[in-house]
């Protein structure tokens, strides 16, 4: 239901258009494209607003505008520091199409950004939402930005049960915003519609129509609907991806490239990605043809990265290469020892490089924060592998060996030895923790943590900081562990027979 049978008297119009601007004057939220809509700054927070939440902008744009707050820079910046800016943003093609479309109005605008929505469709990356919006808040043009929460509240205010993804209904809730918009403070009016459907007309499930300063115009609240509109059919199913990234490590530099400028996330680098789920033999046989001599390879996780339209699901390997097996090159990289089928492209760089000068894909995370650790915590790398060792020496009890954390079984026993990496990017000390069992609890002034046994066991952690050497404490520790694990399989053991 809309046209006349909705909003047909020219005074509900102008009422309704004084009710958002009254609530946007009361509840808008501080936003530093809003208060200070300089149209430059505008188009930047409409790009970074596309598919990404305004908390998460803000500290990019403020970083961004730091570094880059003009047309002109952005135009002259190199593409690998723009995309280092834009790293954790994603959908990284509109850092592109900005600085193509701040290169379009070097040449051919005098530097300056058009001021209707028709002109400004035709730089890359702005669509007819962006474009309404830079247009109507910049410069005044009485025009709409329908975005998805205007689309939402339109759909509701008209009782429209159709199907969001059908771009014929997009077209009738444009016009019908078209109709609400005033004569003045075009701007502050779309902003307002945007901001309340993203503060109060929110998700099916949640409306808040109590705080809502429009209800009396809203079919669907007075109808009961507002929970069943709108309505948006099942996007297709993403199709899934195997892959196998490689967290290569020689003395204190690590193994990235550049991905292909036409492929997803072009232009990044990432950790050398294999398709397919490889097994670590596979791994070794893969490096080892490229010239590399394997030390060590260790797996690290499984885990996922999710996009619009695919999924990578992924394994992840440490490897730890001998020196040997590279040669250094000039600056901050080296090279494989030239082989028929060695990688291409590779680079070497320390975590401390990678993090300030590489854009890498947020899809790596889990990966890079081990990569991160690595670099900022050399002294603790070498006890914790010595560790490993001795751990290995030990007969009698099962033990798992990760590259953070190494685990003892036995039967029900447990005890581990293990670095947590997220929290060790937040402290200056080297530490470690060695967690255990024991059917009793333990006073010493390094346990920081009993809890109540499950069954009849308490779980021990002890915390070890400052580590820099194994000293007899440390692998005291360790070896009652050992003992508890062992002594636990024994009586198991004994029970069978």
């Amino acid at each position: 239901m809309a046209g006349k049978q909705w909003m047909g008297e020219e005074w509900r119009i102008k009422d309704f258009q004084g009710k958002i601007l009254d609530w946007f004057d009361k509840n808008k939220r501080s936003m530093p494209w809003r208060d200070d809509p300089a149209p430059y700054r505008v188009w930047v927070s409409e790009i970074m607003l596309q598919q990404t939440r305004v908390d998460t902008v803000i500290p990019y744009f403020n970083r961004f505008l730091e570094r880059l707050p003009s047309v002109e820079n952005l135009a002259d910046v190199e593409e690998d520091e723009l995309l280092k800016l834009w790293e954790g943003l994603g959908y990284y093609s509109r850092a592109r199409n900005l600085k193509a479309a701040a290169t379009e109005l070097i040449n051919n605008h005098g530097g300056k950004l058009p001021e209707t929505a028709s002109e400004l469709q035709k730089l890359k990356g702005i669509g007819e939402y962006t474009a309404g919006a830079i247009a109507s808040i910049a410069f005044g043009e009485k025009v709409a930005a329908v975005d998805g929460n205007v689309f939402r509240v339109m759909a509701r205010l008209t009782e429209n049960r159709g199907d969001l993804r059908d771009n014929r209904l997009k077209n009738i809730l444009k016009r019908e915003a078209e109709r609400l918009l005033p004569d003045r403070r075009i701007g502050d009016f779309n902003q307002g519609m945007i901001e309340l459907g993203a503060l109060v007309c929110i998700s099916r499930v949640s409306p808040k129509c109590a705080e809502c300063p429009v209800t009396e115009y809203c079919l669907s609240f007075n109808h009961g609907t507002q929970v069943m509109i709108p309505y948006k059919s099942k996007g297709r199913d993403r199709s899934i991806q195997n892959k196998t990234v490689l967290l290569i490590r020689c003395k204190d530099k690590f193994a990235i490239r550049k991905r292909p400028g036409n492929a997803l996330l072009g232009g990044l680098w990432e950790l050398p990605l294999e398709e397919g789920h490889l097994t670590a033999e596979d791994v070794q046989k893969r490096l080892e043809s490229q010239g590399m001599k394997i030390k060590e390879i260790l797996f690290l996780k499984n885990t996922k990265a999710i996009f619009s339209h695919l999924e990578w699901r992924i394994h992840g390997y440490a490897v730890t290469l001998w020196e040997s097996s590279l040669e250094e090159a000039a600056g901050d990289t080296m090279k494989v020892a030239e082989t028929e089928e060695a990688t291409p492209a590779l680079v070497w760089a320390t975590g401390e490089e990678i993090g300030l000068k590489y854009p890498m894909a947020s899809a790596y995370s889990e990966y890079t924060d081990e990569l991160h650790f690595f670099s900022k915590k050399p002294l603790i790398f070498p006890v914790y592998e010595a560790i490993r060792e001795k751990i290995s020496q030990l007969p009698g009890v099962n033990s798992k060996v990760q590259k953070t954390q190494i685990t003892f079984t036995a039967e029900n026993a447990f005890a581990w030895v293990w670095l947590p990496i997220r929290k060790l990017r937040d402290r200056p000390e080297n530490y470690l923790i060695l967690t255990f069992g024991l059917d009793h609890q333990v006073v010493h002034p390094r346990i920081v943590q009993a809890v109540e046994p499950y069954p009849n066991r308490w779980t021990h952690h002890v915390i070890i900081e400052n580590v820099t050497e194994i000293d007899e404490e440390i692998m005291s520790w360790i070896i009652q562990a050992y003992h508890f694990a062992r002594g636990k399989k024994s009586k198991s053991r004994a029970k069978g027979k």
